[in-house]
Parts: C-alpha cells; structure tokens; sequence
C-alpha cells in the first residue's frame, strides 16, 4: 500500500477534525440585500400596495394592500408585517 492511498495522512486527519459550533453571521449582507429589495418594490409597487419598515427597522417590513375595486375586497386594507432573519435570503421572512 503506497502513502498516497493511506487515509491517516496528515490532510486527511485535518479534515475528519469537528467544525467549530459557532457560526459567524454577516448581518451586512442582509441588511444590503434588504435595502436593495426595499427600494425595488418602492419603485415598482403597485399603487394599493405599500411598504414601509417598521420603526426604521429594515429587518421588520408592514405592508398594506387595499382592496381591488369592483371586488368583494374593494374598500378593504390588509395589513401584514414581515420579519427577516439575519440570515436573508438563506432563511425566509416569517409573517
């Protein structure tokens, strides 16, 4: 059996080593891809829906959206909050 086929090299024995527990989350990478994503809807949105973050929180959006006219809906305003997780987009907003 030559070394290279030996699975306690010095390489192997490194990668069968346990991973830290501790996860480093890069909040800046959310807090980019938010506002990014905010300022397109803000500028695309139709003109019943609206967003705004709550409290200047852009972790936390509240959305209302009124009724189409000519619908049972018509007259009526939904409110919903959304929060997103620090790790947006890899885990999604709960409402």
């Amino acid at each position: 059996m030559n070394s290279e086929n030996n699975n306690n090299t010095p390489a192997t024995a490194q990668l069968k080593q346990t991973l830290p527990t501790g996860k480093i989350v890069d909040t800046q990478s959310a807090l980019k891809r938010l506002q990014y994503e905010f300022m397109a809807i803000m500028i695309t949105a139709d003109s019943k829906i609206s967003t705004f973050s709550k409290e200047n929180n852009i972790f936390i959006w509240k959305w209302t959206i009124s009724g189409s006219k000519d619908t049972i809906f018509e007259g009526k305003k939904y409110k919903l909050y959304l929060s997103f997780h620090v790790d947006y987009p890899f885990k999604p907003p709960s409402a």
